[in-house]
């Protein structure tokens, strides 16, 4: 496996003439190899013989405690880190995800702060751009929805094609009753799924605001948003869905 992915790469020395730095470097794109396609277990199995070929370091270890939580352990992706690296950004990401797995929110929102603190000066703005999504979403999650406004902004300012941001940005606005602003932020957030098809745009923008009208606690205007998306989209199932699940006359499971 290692050599026919270096042979893809076609930029890595023969084996017989790799050093120490070689051997890491091989290991740890490995890793990553399988992470990006969640193959947990292939990836922990990784992790495993990199550390019985005698390599250590902070990327390793970052490696390792990445596929701990891509294999659902995070609890242990915390032990593996704790006390160590806190000034690397990408480990406070990783125990701020693995703190929020847990329902542990404070934490997550201590760490996921030291993670934007912490970023390099030279990070990618994608990067960037990440941190601040991830601490909007965990300040969201503790109902800190104001300050979750402000991280999900710094997210869009640094990339302003993050789908991801935008959308949470717009269930945070709901959360404060900003209905219209959420509404057009959705719109937005849509825009490059379903740019070609303005009527489904605009149903999935309504229903997307029904969603976190509901989530908000508010049946009433949750039930006006579906309608307005089935106005839009007669068939619309999702709506259609939401719609039923609030009808005065379901029955309770």
């Amino acid at each position: 496996m290692i050599l026919l992915l270096l042979a893809c790469a076609g930029r890595t020395p023969p084996p017989d003439t790799w050093n120490v730095d070689d051997t890491q470097k091989v290991h740890q794109e490995l890793i990553r190899a399988f992470l990006d396609v969640n193959d947990c277990d292939k990836a922990l199995d990784s992790v495993t013989g990199a550390r019985d070929h005698g390599l250590e370091g902070v990327q390793l270890d970052l490696l390792h405690a990445e596929a701990l939580l891509c294999k659902g352990l995070p609890r242990d992706a915390i032990t593996l880190l704790d006390n160590r690296y806190r000034n690397n950004s990408r480990r406070n990401a990783l125990v701020c995800v693995a703190h929020a797995d847990l329902g542990e929110l404070d934490d997550a929102v201590t760490t996921c702060r030291l993670a934007v603190r912490e970023l390099p000066k030279d990070a990618l703005r994608s990067d960037q751009a990440k941190a601040w999504q991830n601490l909007g979403f965990v300040l969201a999650a503790s109902d800190e929805h104001a300050d979750a406004v402000d991280a999900y902004q710094q997210a869009l300012l640094l990339d302003p094609t993050y789908g991801r941001a935008r959308n949470n940005l717009a269930f945070s606005l709901v959360a404060l009753g900003n209905d219209d602003e959420a509404l057009n932020t959705f719109r937005v957030a849509l825009q490059e799924q379903y740019g070609n098809d303005p009527q489904l745009l605009e149903a999935n923008a309504h229903y997307n605001l029904g969603l976190a009208q509901q989530t908000r606690g508010d049946e009433d205007q949750a039930r006006q948003s579906y309608r307005e998306a089935l106005t839009t989209v007669p068939d619309h199932a999702l709506a259609l869905a939401a719609l039923d699940d609030l009808s005065p006359n379901k029955e309770a499971p």
